[in-house]
Formats: structure tokens, C-alpha cells, sequence
């Protein structure tokens, strides 16, 4: 695909400033692409020669444990503000019945 962009478009394609542009977006997404590849087979070649992975993601799993537990707080919450909520308006049905 780079040898279409860089070498053949020039001959067909008359040239205008965004061609330098769209490739250096496509040049830096190849070098992207090359970068995680490596990462991602030296993980996978990582977890064939051992047999076992560790998670090397820095304070990922705290992370989600405090959030579980902001989301338990608010859904309490929540909750009793909804019970509170239910409850006046049953009390304002009462009144009104009466």
C-alpha cells in the first residue's frame, strides 16, 4: 500500500498538499501498526514458552475495585432516594383519597 501512495499516485494523481498529509498519517499508522504488532507477539510468544500470564497493566485491577464500589454507593443511593421519592407520593395518593 505505501509503494501505491508513494511511488504510483505521484504518476497518475497530479500533486496537491494534502497528498504529503494523508501520507504521513498513513507512514505514522504503519509504524503504529508494526509497534503493537511486536508487542502483542511478544506477549502471545510470552504466554506459549511459560504457560502462564501475569498482568503487567500498572494499578489496573484498584482502579476497577474503587469504581465498583463508587457504582455500589450510588445504586444505595439511588435507591433510598427512590424508596423516599415512592414513598411521599404514596402518602400524597392518601391524603388525597381522603
Amino acid at each position: 500500500m505505501m509503494n501505491s501512495t508513494l511511488i504510483e499516485a505521484p504518476k497518475i494523481v497530479p500533486m496537491f498538499p494534502a497528498y504529503y498529509i494523508f501520507n504521513s498519517m498513513l507512514m505514522i499508522l504503519l509504524v503504529l501498526h508494526a509497534f503493537w504488532t511486536y508487542y502483542i507477539l511478544k506477549i502471545a510468544v510470552k504466554a506459549i514458552v511459560s504457560g502462564k500470564v501475569e498482568d503487567s497493566r500498572s494499578s489496573s485491577e484498584s482502579l476497577s475495585e474503587i469504581s465498583d464500589s463508587e457504582e455500589e454507593k450510588n445504586s444505595k443511593t439511588n435507591n433510598k432516594t427512590t424508596n423516599n421519592i415512592n414513598n411521599h407520593t404514596s402518602q400524597n395518593s392518601e391524603i388525597a383519597a381522603n
